[in-house]
């Protein structure tokens, strides 16, 4: 199921934000860039007065800077995942719970100190940006809120997440809670701006026994590109050599697959035309199979299935999966 990110009214995405808290915001702020910049109006000419926000400035002095910046409260930066416009959500108190976090999907959120002395919250993306010598392109926004030191949490939807168990949005690409009291104050490790960090798949373990593997698999789409977390000495053990073949099977999925392994230096056509050549034994004939190989200087066998018959649920997806492998030629 596609869910829409653009072609949404303004008024459904403050509905849907009011719906988790009744005295939301919304900003909506243009932008081309992957930066979002939230500070007090009234800490904008010491922070632009500083020069580490100049397109030209050494990176070395923004992370200094911003370093500062961020530990007194002064500016709250983060980085977003593409260049869609700024639609954010911001409400004062405290952060969100269990109840209004079930109403979608959501990545782990972060943490930062924020001071809004007037109380008038900037919030500017790359091109509305006006910490800097040149005329932004496009207006930013500005949200009132009662004055006061906050502890800001950072909520980012996880649009995969909603994707795979098909819940419709229609609210804000990022929720933000300020808390005022006690905890607004610096956060332990706070960085310069806070990363885009998407779901990891979790932990990949394996282990190879004599002639047998024991260990994880991953899909990342329903039939196509998938791998199996295993290095090239792994494979030296297992028994692997340039054309032989394997098994691999995904219990959880009802998963299993003839992988023909193709070893050889993946920059060189060679190599791509050498594959095309290779191909599972007649025993194998009909079966699902899979070309794989490793990259230069990889940690996981990547493997392209060839012949497909297992369609693999979204929800099972870019996550690892208990799988067995042993080599049958």
């Amino acid at each position: 199921m596609a869910i829409d990110r653009s072609n949404r009214t303004e008024g459904s995405r403050l509905e849907q934000a009011r719906r988790l808290r009744g005295d939301a915001q919304m900003a909506k702020v243009f932008n081309s860039g992957l930066e979002v910049w939230l500070y007090d109006a009234s800490h904008r000419d010491a922070l632009k007065s500083s020069g580490a926000f100049e397109t030209d400035a050494d990176d070395a002095l923004f992370e200094q800077k911003m370093k500062a910046f961020v530990k007194e409260g002064l500016i709250m930066a983060y980085q977003i995942m593409q260049d869609d416009s700024l639609r954010i959500a911001v409400a004062v108190g405290e952060p969100l719970n269990r109840k209004e976090l079930a109403s979608a999907r959501w990545l782990k959120p972060q943490k930062a100190f924020l001071r809004l002395p007037s109380g008038r919250l900037v919030i500017e993306s790359n091109d509305a940006l006006t910490l800097r010598r040149e005329t932004p392109t496009d207006p930013g926004s500005e949200l009132a809120l009662p004055p006061g030191d906050y502890l800001a949490t950072l909520y980012r939807i996880d649009w995969d997440a909603l994707e795979a168990d098909e819940l419709p949005w229609t609210g804000p690409n990022e929720f933000i809670t300020l808390t005022p009291g006690a905890k607004a104050g610096p956060v332990r490790g706070q960085p310069a701006l806070l990363p885009w960090e998407p779901r990891g798949p979790g932990k990949a373990t394996w282990s190879v026994v004599e002639n047998s593997y024991d260990g994880s698999a991953l899909f990342y789409d329903d039939e196509t590109a998938m791998c199996v977390a295993l290095d090239p000495a792994g494979a030296e053990q297992l028994g692997m050599k340039d054309g032989s073949m394997s098994v691999v099977s995904v219990p959880a999925l009802d998963f299993e697959c003839v992988l023909v392994f193709v070893a050889g230096d993946t920059h060189k056509g060679e190599f791509y035309n050498r594959m095309e050549r290779v191909r599972p034994s007649r025993e194998y004939a009909g079966r699902q199979w899979a070309h794989c190989w490793f990259h230069p200087q990889a940690e996981t066998l990547f493997c392209m299935r060839r012949l497909s018959k297992t369609r693999v649920p979204k929800k099972q997806q870019n996550v690892w999966h208990p799988a067995t492998m042993c080599v049958v030629e």
